[in-house]
């Protein structure tokens, strides 16, 4: 989900930092630790039924599109009134969780205040429609002046209109999910922005990746011996608590259920004579199998996380001990406010137990510290939803791997004639591995279809590693399209 190092860092002038007074987040009831999953829609093996509700307190429930205008729409097989009802039994709160990695939409809305209040408006629509106690924001990421300019009154906007709207809108939670290093954080309006959001959740994971140029961990707590200096737990702290004063109360730490795969390497801290080749992201239920039979683990005792060797390349993941060392880090060291998860279907076993999820549960109830489980009102089953889009077909088997620069067709409803079509190509860990534009597309048929190349390949000219991907169209009035594409 990263393109850019993690050290590199970029500086603004203080002046950036100065806005005018924004009327600050109304007082909320304070509870204990945070303990949020995000659930995926369109994992078709993991419904909200199997959802150990009890170990959670939030859960954030991904991903409804935000389009260009301000507008938002849930995909097709996103609603699931199950999730909503049986969440409110266990005292968890759902969030609607919009928008999902480089999405840029975001920007636009922004800065424009018509864009921002027909958005605001069809949140608190969805919401007060379908349950939810609140929206958890993904944009990724601001990246301008202008960004950091709009962003507080972004957010002003949103918290404004839960606040002033009927009982029970003003104690819905707003979330924002941010990355916790210097570079993206530089164009972040902390100060003010935290006024408005309920909590942070930090994406402090993905350290490592193809865009690096040597393996690494996919997210340390501290440095250890690593010579490069990448980012940690403890780097991501420092920074937005000490130097941009982000209340602690107001952080969740993210840890990742799935693993980092280099292929082409077999140890940590090995250089890969440029971008690492055919990095894949395994869910830690792939990985177990590996671990004493065909891989060899390690604890790194500096950095507080184990990775795998002499198997199928080098692997960084998290187990049992490291998410239990994480736990006690963020809750009892750094006295954060939670954690969450990335995301609750990649630790489920062919047992259905889920391991990772258990013993952080466990871990955050040795500590003493109560969940923040508030009350809630169970909610009327919603029997319709006025945001739709049109249904795809099911996910596709696409014979894999390829030869570079080979190209598979696919199969996508467009609502433009002509379309330049944008297409984005995303791993289930939202990182993206291809972005690019095909011109002037015209859509046909009954269905309104266009057929599209998709490159088997990264952005980087590296095949891509088998598994399940995620495929974002964007047609030229932008209309929002996805599809899960299936290489194997």
């Amino acid at each position: 989900m990263r393109i850019f190092p993690k050290n590199l860092v970029l500086t603004l002038s203080a002046s950036l930092f100065f806005f005018p007074y924004l009327k600050p987040l109304q007082a909320q009831a304070q509870c204990g630790s945070r303990l949020i999953g995000f659930y995926t829609y369109y994992n078709s093996n993991y419904r909200s039924t199997k959802i150990p509700f009890n170990q959670l307190t939030h859960i954030c429930h991904a991903f409804v599109n935000i389009n260009p205008d301000g507008s938002i729409t849930a995909p097709s097989g996103y609603l699931e009134p199950y999730l909503i009802t049986t969440a409110h039994a266990n005292g968890v709160r759902v969030l609607t969780s919009i928008g999902g990695a480089d999405v840029t939409t975001f920007s636009g809305v922004a800065a424009n205040p018509a864009y921002t209040a027909t958005f605001v408006n069809q949140v608190y629509q969805f919401i007060q429609t379908n349950g939810y106690d609140g929206v958890d924001i993904d944009w990724e990421f601001p990246e301008t002046s202008a960004d950091l300019s709009n962003e507080a009154g972004f957010f002003q906007a949103l918290r404004n209109k839960f606040n002033s709207s009927p009982t029970p809108a003003p104690s819905w939670d707003i979330s924002f999910d941010i990355e916790g290093n210097s570079y993206w954080g530089a164009w972040q309006d902390y100060s003010n922005v935290s006024n408005y959001v309920s909590f942070y959740n930090v994406m402090s994971y993905s350290a490592s990746g193809a865009w690096a140029d040597h393996t690494n961990h996919n997210t340390a707590i501290y440095t250890g011996t690593d010579p490069y200096g990448d980012e940690t737990w403890q780097s991501d702290v420092a920074y937005l608590t000490t130097t941009r004063g982000v209340p602690p109360s107001k952080i969740n730490m993210g840890v990742p259920f799935y693993g980092v795969q280099f292929p082409s390497q077999n140890g940590l801290y090995v250089a890969c004579g440029g971008y690492c080749p055919g990095v894949a992201n395994p869910n830690y239920s792939q990985l177990v199998p590996l671990i004493g039979t065909s891989a060899t683990r390690t604890w790194d005792s500096g950095s507080l996380v184990p990775y795998l060797t002499n198997g199928p390349g080098f692997i960084t993941y998290d187990d049992t001990e490291s998410v239990t060392i994480k736990v006690n880090y963020a809750l009892g060291t750094a006295k954060l406010g939670g954690l969450f998860i990335w995301e609750l279907s990649q630790d489920y076993m062919a047992d259905t137990t889920q391991p990772l999820l258990s013993t952080m549960y466990t871990a955050v109830q040795a500590l003493g510290i109560p969940t923040c489980t508030p009350t809630i009102t169970p909610t009327p089953v919603p029997t319709a939803t006025p945001y739709v889009v049109p249904t795809l077909a099911p996910p596709v088997l696409y014979a894999n791997p390829v030869t570079i620069g080979s190209s598979t067709n696919l199969q996508l409803p467009m609502l433009s004639s002509p379309s330049n079509v944008k297409i984005q190509l995303f791993t289930v860990a939202f990182r993206k591995v291809q972005d690019v534009t095909i011109q002037n597309q015209v859509p046909g048929g009954p269905c309104a279809c266009v057929t599209l190349p998709i490159n088997l390949i990264d952005n980087w000219g590296n095949t891509l590693a088998n598994g399940l991907y995620y495929v974002v169209i964007t047609d030229a009035d932008g209309t929002f399209t996805q599809k899960l594409l299936i290489l194997k």
